[in-house]
């Protein structure tokens, strides 16, 4: 019997500073958030992602933008023709854009899944098919961290409630 309860005791002390010691191992490391740069171009009723310092000379074939969760997203926002507009569903984002010109548009992906973005401002007769796709990408070691203390939790009350076994 106290065979078990030394077990059942360091288990539920590791149990205790593992979440701990993750914790103080993301403060020393204490990485700068990443920032995903993006610059986005609005002509002739489509979207075109470009990576910063990218020369714009084709037409993706879909506007789709790839982040992960909780990273800094910035787009640069230019319209080449006539005016555009940037709305993101699930974010509430609307900015318009004048030809020749820039707009920065800040925000962190904080909501996994995947978000339409359109033209907000009518821009000729293609407008409504002028759509792309803002794909956040799960956060993988975040989701591994909380599985393992979730797993580690299971043992400790597993170990407690099972019978001993006699000799």
């Amino acid at each position: 019997m106290r065979g078990t309860g030394l077990l059942a005791g360091g288990i539920g002390l590791l149990s205790l500073l593992v979440p701990v010691a993750g914790i103080a191992a993301g403060i020393v490391s204490a990485k700068a958030p990443v920032i995903r740069e993006v610059e986005l171009v609005s002509q002739a009723f489509h979207y075109d992602p470009l990576q910063p310092g990218e020369v714009h000379i084709r037409h993706a074939p879909e506007g789709r933008l790839e982040v992960n969760w909780g990273e800094r997203v910035v787009l640069h926002l230019r319209a080449v023709d006539v005016a555009h507009g940037f709305y993101l569903d699930g974010y509430g984002i609307n900015q318009v854009v004048q030809p020749g010109q820039e707009v920065t548009i800040e925000f962190i992906a904080t909501k996994p899944g995947k978000f339409r973005f359109r033209c907000s401002e009518t821009c000729g007769p293609l407008h409504p098919f002028m759509i792309g796709e803002l794909v956040v990408k799960p956060n993988i070691p975040f989701y591994s961290a909380t599985l393992g203390t979730v797993l580690l939790a299971l043992a400790t009350v597993g170990r407690l409630w099972l019978p001993e076994r006699r000799k």
